[in-house]
């Protein structure tokens, strides 16, 4: 239950964000669809390379919003 709640978190706040295959936001780790974000969200919740996802999230995000 409270992987569906925050997959569904996960798909409004990440859902658009736009996949790279050079990152670790590719076809295999995104919130696009409800699987993917509850597959993203077991890998994390059991630890599987989630510093990597975190840091490459947030660095898109910081890229996105930078008034540069």
């Amino acid at each position: 239950m409270l992987f569906f709640i925050y997959a569904v978190i996960g798909m409004q706040v990440f859902g658009k964000i736009a996949l790279d295959p050079s990152t670790e936001i590719h076809r295999n780790n995104n919130f696009q669809t409800f699987p993917q974000a509850v597959l993203v969200l077991f890998r994390s919740a059991t630890g599987e390379e989630a510093w990597q996802r975190n840091h490459d999230g947030v660095m898109r995000q910081a890229r996105r919003s930078s008034p540069l």
